[in-house]
């Protein structure tokens, strides 16, 4: 997944197929979402518990782990995609400016 930047920073991938798994012991009560770059994520059934999407959307993941979707319109209109690369620097040595941590206002777009 990618990096995207709202006013949370979020990982995010497209997808416009849902898909329901031959059932498994491994994939019991589980759906399967394969991304526009054809990697497939499997989620439980409830994920889609607020309704389902009609057109393409996106797995949201927070940095506490929850994942959710969002509609693919909401989500380009809120979001901005952010590097990965960068963003893991900075997190790991956040820059400062006269001593003071660097505000990011703007993210850095790729």
């Amino acid at each position: 997944m990618k990096s995207y930047q709202s006013h949370k920073i979020v990982k995010a991938v497209k997808c416009d197929t849902i898909s329901y798994p031959n059932p498994t012991p491994e994939l019991a009560g589980s759906i399967a979402l394969v991304a526009n770059e054809g990697v497939t994520y499997f989620v439980k059934e409830n994920f889609f518990a607020r309704g389902k999407p009609t057109g393409a959307f996106y797995i949201v993941e927070y940095e506490d782990g929850y994942r959710s979707w969002s509609p693919a319109e909401a989500f380009e209109g809120g979001y901005i995609e952010i590097c990965d690369v960068e963003m893991d620097l900075l997190l790991q040595t956040p820059p400062t400016v006269e001593g003071q941590p660097f505000d990011f206002g703007v993210a850095l777009r790729c």
